[in-house]
């Protein structure tokens, strides 16, 4: 076993390391083709079917080899929201598609990635006639990107996680936000519903990974926003992480680890998510949303690991000077006694700055030994 994949095994054991893990959930095109040029990322825009499944592996091992050029310790997998090789997507008059999980979205040239716009279900009728057709975890094509990953990953020392999204935040995505809420309280036996069917696949997609040889999942998908939960954290505590805690069974069955990514100030959910979901690790603690990494370390860090939490928003708008000090702090705060990885707090999306991100990834190369010595 490699160094680097075997600093990010025993952060996840909560063990102390030689050296503090670092990576990125995602590294956004733009970057990827500034750190790797003159290699440029291709766009699935224009490239339907089988010829995609091809571009999806030359992008595969681009990245693989980005993260390793930045010495990351994993690479992130898709199985769970790769499109098959067969399928295609219906097209709008405005330039909008109809994705596989009846989302409408759209393609971002200036940044090259796909954004998900507008919910395209108007009431339980609407799902239920889509769900006649549920994606299949298992489809010819879903598990290109992650076989490519974890084919690389022995040969670049890396650890590989897979990628799964949140059955709350993919309901979140499907309907308009009014009828979501709605649907909540007016309807909570379909809610229920609908989560058991989005976790079954998930379920599947973690054996997936297992299979493959993944050693970690990450459930994508924001619970929170800056103010505070995105639902009475009564909601999730009673209907969605029940069936989070059954993902993580699921992994834990296949025997890797699960961790929850969600932005935004998820201090009153915590207690949800590590005892009753009973998840292994949480990314990305956002500090924005004044989530101080220390405090998050020091009420649950005998339970869970830790993955953040430098600022995006300081990513994108502060000096590099200011970046390796706060890079410092989050060090200082949670990386003692192991159990921390070190990443941003979400992504490093087109508009953070590639020298500041480039100044994180020095300062946990300079900082983040062990013992650790910031004072």
């Amino acid at each position: 076993m490699g160094k680097r994949r075997d600093d990010f095994l025993k952060t996840m054991e909560l063990e102390e390391p030689d050296r503090v893990p670092m990576g990125e959930l995602i590294v956004e095109p733009l970057h990827v083709e500034t750190l790797m040029f003159p290699t440029r990322l291709w766009s699935p825009e224009d490239k339907p079917g089988l010829k995609r499944i091809e571009l999806f592996k030359e992008n595969s091992t681009t990245l693989v080899k980005c993260f390793d050029k930045l010495g990351f310790s994993f690479i992130v997998a898709n199985v769970a929201l790769h499109a098959p090789a067969d399928w295609s997507a219906k097209v709008l008059p405005d330039g909008t598609f109809i994705d596989e999980w009846a989302r409408g979205t759209v393609f971002d040239s200036k940044c090259r990635v796909w954004v998900q716009m507008y919910g395209t279900l108007k009431s339980t009728e609407d799902w239920e006639k889509w769900a006649e057709t549920f994606p299949d975890p298992y489809a010819e094509g879903r598990d290109v990107d992650a076989k490519v990953m974890t084919e690389l990953a022995d040969e670049y020392d890396m650890a590989v996680a897979g990628l799964l999204r949140e059955p709350f935040a993919t309901l979140f995505e499907v309907f308009p936000v009014e009828i979501f809420y709605r649907l909540q309280l007016e309807h909570p036996d379909f809610i229920k519903k609908a989560v058991k069917a989005y976790t079954d696949y998930n379920c599947e997609a973690i054996k997936i990974y297992g299979e493959l040889g993944c050693d970690l999942v990450f459930s994508a998908g924001d619970l929170a926003h800056r103010d505070g939960p995105l639902l009475n954290p009564k909601i999730f505590n009673e209907i969605y992480f029940p069936e989070l805690r059954r993902q993580v069974e699921a992994a834990h069955k296949a025997g890797i680890k699960y961790v929850k990514h969600t932005d935004g100030d998820v201090r009153l959910i915590l207690d949800g998510l590590v005892d009753i979901a009973r998840v292994d690790g949480v990314h990305s603690l956002d500090p924005s949303a004044g989530v101080d990494i220390g405090e998050v370390k020091e009420k649950y860090g005998s339970k869970i690991f830790l993955m953040g939490n430098v600022s995006v928003d300081n990513l994108a708008l502060k000096s590099i000077p200011e970046i390796v000090e706060e890079t410092k702090e989050c060090i200082r705060k949670a990386a003692p006694g192991g159990g921390f990885v070190l990443c941003s707090s979400n992504s490093w999306y087109t508009h953070c700055k590639i020298e500041n991100c480039l100044a994180m990834v020095r300062t946990g190369m300079e900082y983040g030994k062990y013992p650790i010595k910031i004072a």
